[in-house]
């Protein structure tokens, strides 16, 4: 539960708006370039980088219907 207040606070912070562009670096298994690729909508670009395939193969699967990201 740290972890969600945490990334919920960081996107308060950061106070994106439609249709900027974010890099999320260690992304992992995609879950904050989700709520980032909802943040900056379909408009927008969200680039997400990870050393772990395996962690990019799972944010690929879960971000897959979003074509910004």
């Amino acid at each position: 539960s740290d972890v969600v207040v945490q990334r919920a606070r960081v996107l308060e912070t950061l106070g994106l708006q439609r249709g900027q562009h974010v890099l999320d670096i260690g992304s992992g298994p995609g879950l904050f370039a989700w709520q980032l690729a909802n943040a900056v909508g379909p408009t927008g670009r969200v680039v997400g980088l990870d050393l772990s395939e395996p962690m990019l193969a799972v944010a690929r699967n879960r971000c897959q219907h979003l074509e910004h990201v």
